[in-house]
């Protein structure tokens, strides 16, 4: 696609905008010199720079053989003469090259208007600036006329600016397994977003938060705002490049590193961020059910020496959610009480199981136990299950019960707040007090399955 830029008499002025940096190709048309006719032989106008490349204050220069020129009016108009023999297009270049020939003197006096082209913008990086050089125009062949002027100064002019979307879509991380909250698991809850910016100076990005804490909802009845730090959450430029990861603030932090992002071929980048949180930051901040709310605001800013461009700033919402996660673990599948010396029988037995339970839920819960049946069972005989009693070691207060075993589901712990990979060391244990009822039973090894379960309160 060609985007025209505005006629203009003296120097040519291609100029690169905000609104023209994505087109395919810009070009100007300018009435660049003037021809007094004269009848002459195999009369050619040719056409050269100065240098090989345009130049800009600084030392950034672009090449001069990005740019084309045509012919296409003579006579003070502009007329198509793709029909015309000689007419061509030409590559600027420090070597002259005829723009137009004829056997004939038949080039018309007056203004000679040409087309300069930049064909392809996407191949080249377009820094801010403008770049310089001259035009020399000649013109051959014998009884000539005259060109006035036969040097024009042909400039490209690169505007700073810098453009981001509109808007970005939200960030969500999803909390929907126990392992993220476990450095052991091998998994980190993640999520990318990216952001498509085009620029004409380097590019730095930072980030802040709207508000020090994520704003807490749709918990459980009663659950306390945990005033969650939104620095919980970790944030990183992943690609095209990697930048340091960052815990935001209210303040601004930067995401890359002193300098920016360098202009890109084409002008334009997309880049892709990544939010994590580890399982420390889990465990500190997010072990409740619920919904986690904060705003980010990135800002997009001319990182070079001297600032050309304005600042442009996006804020885009970020969501963490946790599930209704549960889980409870026996650590140990055997529990052992063994009668076999004379003090068992005098003193009773104790079986200390440590870590034996390890319990995770997202939401307080309770901790039932039970035994499969009302008995303990031998090949031959069986015993009462009552025999066993069910005890924290060491004793943890009203938030873990004695519990005398039976066949009915008996509350054994507790907690008023979500808990992860909490750890209960038990003890089992048949007392001296009900040693006697196991002196009539013959000599076996005696079972029960022993089932614990988790529950809201």
């Amino acid at each position: 696609m060609l985007l025209p830029c505005i006629f203009a008499y003296g120097q040519v002025n291609l100029n690169i905008t905000e609104t023209n940096i994505k087109q395919a190709s810009i070009y100007v048309d300018h009435q660049s010199t003037t021809f007094a006719t004269v009848l002459s032989v195999a009369p050619s106008i040719n056409l050269s720079t100065a240098a090989s490349t345009l130049s800009a204050t600084g030392g950034a220069t672009i090449n001069a053989n990005l740019i084309t020129a045509r012919i296409i009016g003579t006579g003070g108009g502009v007329a198509n003469l793709l029909d015309v023999a000689g007419v061509q297009t030409i590559t600027l270049s420090t070597t002259p090259q005829p723009i137009y020939a004829s056997l004939l003197g038949l080039l018309a006096g007056g203004g000679i208007t040409l087309r300069y082209t930049i064909p392809n913008m996407a191949t080249t990086i377009w820094k801010a600036g403008t770049y310089t050089t001259n035009l020399n125009f000649a013109l051959i062949g014998i009884n000539v006329g005259t060109l006035t002027p036969t040097v024009v100064p042909i400039n490209v002019i690169v505007s700073p600016f810098i453009t981001i979307p509109t808007s970005l879509t939200s960030v969500q991380l999803n909390v929907n397994s126990l392992d993220y909250f476990r450095t052991t698991s091998g998994q980190t809850v993640s999520t990318t977003n990216t952001a498509l910016f085009t620029s004409t100076v380097p590019v730095g990005v930072r980030l802040r938060s709207g508000t020090t804490a994520f704003t807490y909802s749709n918990g459980y009845s009663g659950a306390a705002d945990p005033a969650t730090g939104v620095n919980r959450v970790g944030i990183q430029i992943t690609s095209p490049t990697t930048g340091t990861l960052i815990n935001p603030t209210t303040t601004n932090t930067n995401l890359t590193a002193a300098g920016g992002i360098a202009v890109p071929t084409g002008n334009q980048q997309t880049n892709t961020y990544t939010y994590s949180i580890t399982p420390a930051n889990l465990k500190a901040g997010f072990i409740q059910k619920g919904t986690y709310t904060a705003n980010l605001t990135q800002e997009y800013f001319d990182a070079g020496s001297t600032v050309l461009a304005s600042t442009k700033t996006i804020t885009y919402p970020i969501t963490v959610t946790v599930a209704d996660l549960a889980e409870l673990k026996v650590n140990q599948t055997d529990v052992n009480l063994n009668f076999n010396t004379a003090a068992t029988y005098k003193n009773g037995v104790n079986a200390d199981m440590s870590g034996h339970l390890t319990l995770s839920k997202t939401t307080p819960f309770d901790v039932y136990v039970k035994a499969s049946g009302s008995t303990l069972t031998s090949s031959t005989s069986s015993l009462p299950v009552g025999l066993i009693d069910i005890l924290p070691v060491p004793a943890s207060g009203s938030s873990f019960n004695t519990v005398t075993l039976s066949a009915t589901s008996q509350k054994l712990a507790s907690s008023a707040v979500a808990d992860i990979d909490r750890t209960l060391n038990v003890r089992y244990s048949i007392p001296a007090s009900r040693v006697s009822q196991l002196l009539s039973k013959p000599a076996a090894t005696y079972n029960t399955t022993v089932t614990y379960t988790m529950v809201a309160p």
